[in-house]
């Protein structure tokens, strides 16, 4: 490589001193554009691998939904067979995401059709597990105007899962705390 460096320095008439220092000077040149580019596939790789991280952990989150519940789908012999006349309607917090939910505080207002007026509710709930439900305890709720749904999972992330309606529509939004 030096003495195709030499020959080709030669072409320009440059004396001895000066083709050995562009001859010395090269390689440093190519070793920093090295380290510059080694440099930014360290920082491109870093970048994929928090990524990567972000994507699992979300994909392990909990999703808590505000469901009906009815005694078709309940078990006979339940515990809940005991206490289904007090309650009009069955309301239940379903975890339909991919980890379980600690935690759990529910506030939410709620109409009362017996009295025709609203009513505010709020509530600590045992962790659920993915899949699984926990009654809410409402007499008489005939449909709920808003909810917030406030839980943490496993790995200490903070969510909230927000209902509410907006005209005939229910709306659901999940926020990150």
């Amino acid at each position: 490589m030096v003495s195709f460096l030499y020959s080709s320095l030669a072409l320009f008439n440059l004396d001895s001193g000066w083709a050995q220092f562009y001859v010395s000077f090269a390689p440093a040149v190519l070793t920093f554009l090295t380290l510059i580019i080694l440099c930014i596939y360290a920082y491109d790789t870093h970048q994929i691998a928090r990524s990567t991280v972000e994507q699992y952990r979300d994909s392990q989150t909990p999703f808590l939904a505000l469901i009906k519940v009815r005694q078709e789908n309940m078990p006979r012999g339940n515990q809940l067979d005991t206490i289904m006349p007090r309650f009009s309607t069955l309301w239940a917090i379903e975890n339909q995401g991919n980890a379980t939910a600690i935690n759990i505080q529910v506030s939410a207002k709620i109409f009362l059709d017996d009295v025709d007026k609203k009513s505010d509710f709020s509530a600590n709930y045992n962790p659920i597990a993915v899949g699984c439900h926990e009654i809410i305890k409402v007499s008489q709720a005939e449909s709920f105007l808003s909810c917030d749904l406030r839980y943490e999972s496993l790995d200490g992330r903070r969510f909230k899962t927000s209902i509410f309606r907006e005209g005939n529509e229910l709306k659901v939004t999940l926020l990150k705390l």
